[in-house]
């Protein structure tokens, strides 16, 4: 059958196209710098981008994994509240639409955990080598030692679909324990100092011998009496 024959040829042809395609490494390059997060903390998320083909706008679903949720900057001016902000890739006229992905019945991924962005241009100018975009996240105890930012069917305009990640590690799995400074045992009071080795830590403290601190608990700045 000469009609049989000619579909499956184009079948072939068809097959043989998309595993081109499959394999053709994608122009552009996205990476996201390593994030290093305690519980309680927030942090900013960066993406960058550079593209050996112009492109004048993209769309991305970001996954956070568990422990991580995201945070929105209110904006006062507008009356509004967003979560992510363009980067030194965009230009003034990059527009911006976001909004949070409702997850099907049975989904691994938590309502909440996964949004879309979306950024385009209605001139088509094109975006720049640089970062690309950036939003800012808040850890939980339940965020694992090592977990991934999952950036999903990731497209650019004329370009195809991608996936990457990005790698997150629980800061509080490499934080040295805090040094207690006081006078032991005391009469009266005593001044009490807490220091870490580890830059940038916090040090949360409770004074009543029973209760275990939380991100919660009273936040350390300066030396303080216990009696």
């Amino acid at each position: 059958d000469i009609i049989a024959k000619l579909g499956v040829c184009l079948m072939m042809l068809v097959g043989l196209v998309t595993g081109v395609s499959a394999q053709t490494e994608n122009p552009e390059k996205l990476s996201m710098d390593a994030l290093s997060i305690a519980p309680g903390q927030e942090a900013v998320v960066t993406v960058n981008y550079a593209s050996a083909v112009e492109r004048s706008g993209f769309q991305v679903n970001v996954v956070l994994p568990e422990g991580l949720e995201f945070v929105k900057t209110e904006d006062p001016e507008e009356g509004t509240s967003y979560v992510f902000s363009k980067g030194t890739s965009c230009l003034r006229s990059h527009l911006v639409d976001e909004s949070v992905v409702k997850q099907e019945e049975g989904s691994e991924v938590k309502q909440g955990k996964e949004m879309k962005l979306i950024v385009y241009n209605m001139a088509m100018a094109n975006l720049k080598d640089g970062t690309l975009f950036s939003f800012k996240v808040k850890a939980d105890d339940a965020l694992a030692e090592t977990a991934e930012i999952k950036f999903n069917k990731v497209k650019f305009y004329g370009g195809q679909y991608f996936d990457f990640t990005g790698e997150v590690s629980n800061a509080a799995y490499s934080i040295t324990d805090p040094v207690i400074t006081g006078e032991t045992p005391f009469f009266g009071t005593t001044a009490v100092t807490l220091t870490c080795e580890t830059e940038g830590a916090k040090i949360y403290y409770t004074v009543d011998g029973v209760t275990e601190p939380t991100a919660e608990s009273s936040l350390y700045s300066e030396p303080f009496e216990i009696s």
